[in-house]
């Protein structure tokens, strides 16, 4: 099934939070595909052992986990850390695209309010204590949108350490867009009036 017939058949909440979702990776790309091999892997300055290829791909990993989970236990700590997604900006650039287009085809259709369980591990006197949380499925997409902004805020700080210029738009969230544009609205309508 197309997106577009996912979009027809989902929940509007459900498209509506994996647009937002998708709407992100596709800036992350167009940063990655601005970046050359080193950049993507540099790892200097104030923020040293987090480069731009270890925060692309701890967001990717997010997004695999959720994908994975969808239709019953997700878990986000058992991420794989795959080290070619954070030194080959091909490589992240091609998980990027199947990521976004799994998103929409896997996830778009879905009800809001799919029931899962979300992996915790608590640290207890006993040691390390697996937990399962339950959850559902809008609340993960909302989760994942909060962690992947957070986390392309971070990139944002790393280009531009790195001599880059990222759109101001970049990892900003998405109320803070609408807030911006509300701004903007009231700013013109005082003007005009």
């Amino acid at each position: 099934m197309g997106y577009q017939q996912a979009c027809r058949n989902g929940h509007p909440v459900t498209v509506s939070l994996v647009d937002d979702n998708r709407h992100f990776l596709r800036q992350l790309a167009n940063l990655v595909g601005d970046l050359d091999t080193a950049r993507y892997r540099a790892c200097s300055g104030p923020y040293g052992g987090n480069g731009i290829g270890r925060q692309v791909r701890h967001i990717l990993e997010h997004v695999q986990s959720l994908l994975a989970g969808a239709w019953g236990a997700m878990d986000y700590d058992s991420r794989a850390r795959d080290q070619a997604l954070e030194q080959d900006p091909e490589q992240a650039l091609r998980a990027l695209a199947e990521l976004d287009d799994r998103l929409a085809r896997e996830i778009g259709p879905l009800p809001p309010d799919t029931p899962v369980q979300v992996a915790c591990v608590c640290d207890t006197s006993a040691g390390p204590q697996r937990t399962w949380t339950p959850s559902s499925l809008q609340r993960e997409l909302m989760f994942l949108l909060s962690h992947t902004v957070h986390h392309m805020a971070l990139i944002a700080m790393l280009a531009e350490q790195a001599g880059l210029r990222t759109d101001e738009a970049f990892g900003v969230a998405p109320s803070t867009l609408r807030y911006w544009r509300a701004g903007e609205r009231t700013t013109a309508h005082a003007a005009a009036g």
